[in-house]
């Protein structure tokens, strides 16, 4: 994702250090998420579902992360403003939804349930983008 941006805006003054940035965001909010996850489905009284419900999560990132890829194709060919917006906005609906989708299934819970822990899960990725600045 990094690189369609950087195809679109400009590779940035050190781009070794900007991918490494990028890793060690993903490597701390992957693990975050893992551990906070643990203790909010403790509390929900689901917590032996955890390692299942990790699995998909995992797996929902790897399907999110080639949706969200697609959905960068329209910037990277310079499609109009609007086809691009439109793109994005569908590709990000679908993602939240799979997500919410998989959480729902693994874990057998509520619709609301399961929304908190997809707003979770954007929490962390939200703090540590704004925290490291990407």
């Amino acid at each position: 994702m990094r690189l369609i941006d950087w195809a679109a805006s400009g590779v940035p003054a050190r781009p070794a250090y900007a991918l490494a940035l990028d890793l060690l965001v993903f490597v701390v909010g992957w693990t975050g998420y893992a551990v906070l996850s643990r203790t909010v489905l403790e509390r929900l009284g689901r917590a032996r579902r955890w390692a299942g419900y990790i699995a998909v999560w995992n797996w929902c990132n790897v399907v999110q992360y080639a949706l969200l890829l697609a959905g960068s194709l329209p910037v990277l060919f310079h499609a109009p403003e609007p086809v691009s917006q439109a793109s994005a906005l569908v590709v990000l609906g679908w993602a939240l939804w799979l997500e919410w989708f998989a959480t729902k299934l693994a874990l057998d819970l509520s619709g609301v349930a399961a929304a908190g822990l997809v707003m979770l899960d954007l929490s962390v990725g939200l703090l540590l983008a704004a925290v490291a600045g990407v």
